[in-house]
């Protein structure tokens, strides 16, 4: 894997010790992938953001319009690619790096269009400390639905921590 250079850094905050991945203009700003977080360099209002791979729920890429699809708990962030890149494909191998295991699981009642997707996920940190990530839910769970995920969710943070 080769790094980028410092030069190709400037304009990005990193932490020390990080290095850069890929570098990918953007409408608008630029994008900078590194071992552990996504850079965000938006130009018009300036601004900066880190965002961390396991932070990311989902990440995914369109390619008929050139769109880079990044899913957070409580935010969906876009980015339209100014050309061909290898950054989705990055994107992709850092967010799935991350987990350590995932389970879907849905309801017997066919009635029921839930589902619960259950993750553990590896913070990339010196320790590889585990963190448990919350239940994404699809659809409209019922009370029971619920209470089976936060079992499950128990028995994989238990199965993890040993």
């Amino acid at each position: 894997m080769r790094f980028l250079k410092r030069v190709e850094l400037v304009g990005f905050d990193l932490e020390p010790g990080e290095r850069g991945l890929i570098r990918c203009e953007i409408v608008g700003g630029e994008l900078l992938a590194t071992k552990a977080a996504l850079h965000i360099s938006i130009r018009q209002p300036q601004s900066r953001r880190r965002v961390e791979w396991w932070q990311v729920k989902r990440a995914s890429f369109d390619p008929e319009r050139a769109t880079l699809e990044i899913g957070l708990e409580n935010d969906q962030l876009d980015f339209v690619l100014t050309g061909p890149s290898l950054l989705p494909e990055t994107v992709r191998e850092r967010v799935t790096g991350t987990i350590l295991t995932s389970i879907t699981f849905a309801p017997r009642n066919h009635n029921d269009d839930a589902r619960a997707t259950i993750s553990l996920r590896r913070r990339p940190t010196k320790d590889g400390e585990v963190t448990f990530s919350e239940i994404d839910w699809q659809g409209s769970p019922s009370e029971s639905l619920r209470a089976q995920a936060e079992l499950r969710g128990q028995a994989l943070r238990q199965q993890a921590h040993g």
